[in-house]
């Protein structure tokens, strides 16, 4: 990346990455890597003990720069790269935490509308005993799983007998 901006095939280089604000939330950021801006090194405000006159260098800034421009980049993209990680794995805690609790739900408002079922069977004959009259609670459960969106799931997983 840096070799490629040296060589002037390309004029400027920005990161984009998805930067974590809190657990619901993240937003994209694009940020310029290349060329290097003043801005992003700004100078800290004077300390106790500061020199106040000029400071040399050995080796000179312009070699201090050449070694530290790379490993400014390297740390920015890795950054990055744990930044968007990050924002991923919440994004996906997130929606697992919404999924486990509507379905948490769904089993509830399912095993209260088969408890009502069978409880509510007045079949003449051999069903006189409700807590193992199964046909018409399986009838009428399955008339209601039919009216809900389960795609991809199989009926027989919230079924418990």
């Amino acid at each position: 990346m840096i070799d490629t901006f040296k060589a002037d095939e390309v004029d400027e280089v920005y990161l984009i990455y998805t930067k974590i604000q809190n657990a619901l939330t993240a937003e994209p950021v694009m940020l310029q890597l290349l060329p290097l801006e003043r801005s992003h090194f700004a100078p800290l405000p004077p300390a106790l003990g500061d020199p106040h006159g000029e400071v040399e260098l050995f080796p000179d800034a312009w070699s201090v720069f050449k070694q530290m421009a790379p490993i400014y980049m390297h740390g920015m993209i890795f950054g990055a790269m744990t930044e968007s990680y990050c924002a991923e794995q919440s994004a996906r805690m997130t929606a697992m935490d919404s999924a486990t609790k509507s379905a948490t739900d769904m089993i509830h408002a399912l095993q209260l509308e088969y408890n009502r079922t069978r409880q509510g069977c007045n079949h003449p004959g051999d069903h006189r005993d409700h807590r193992r009259c199964f046909c018409c609670a399986n009838q009428r459960l399955l008339n209601f799983l039919h009216c809900i969106p389960l795609s991809g799931y199989n009926i027989q997983t919230f079924i418990y007998f």
